[in-house]
């Protein structure tokens, strides 16, 4: 399913194209954050991702100049490398939905903390996301 930038949410498996003429590869991954310019360095070189889009679209008048104004998703890919894309840099046609996660929260009680890791591991082996929260 096609869908708009503006709809990514954190959770979707989406795979797209950017309009980065330097870039042919198609992105695909689990978005992990919606966010601005100073989360989205952390991740990524967005200025230099940036400033190829730009260089490769130069009749393209919807490219802001500064990346400090753009909106941001972090993708983790199947490698669990993780980047940052500005929703400006997708081509539009190409961003799809290929699955929505469902949150699922599993409370474990009387549990030592060092059998913590090894539940948190054995799930993540396993294919799925697990964190530990408190």
């Amino acid at each position: 399913m096609i869908i708009d930038g503006k709809d990514v949410t954190v959770g979707m498996l989406i795979k797209f194209r950017t309009i980065n003429g330097l870039d042919p590869n198609i992105i695909s991954g689990y978005v992990i954050a919606l966010c601005d310019y100073n989360v989205a360095r952390v991740y990524s070189d967005v200025v230099k991702y940036h400033e190829e889009v730009k260089e490769s679209n130069p009749t393209n008048n919807n490219i802001p100049d500064d990346a400090k104004t753009l909106s941001y998703f972090v993708v983790k890919n199947h490698e669990d490398i993780i980047e940052s894309y500005a929703v400006e840099w997708v081509e539009p046609t190409t961003l799809e939905i290929v699955e929505i996660a469902n949150d699922i929260i599993i409370k474990i009680y009387d549990v030592p903390d060092t059998e913590t890791e090894t539940i948190l591991k054995l799930l993540r082996d396993n294919g799925y996301q697990a964190l530990r929260i408190g």
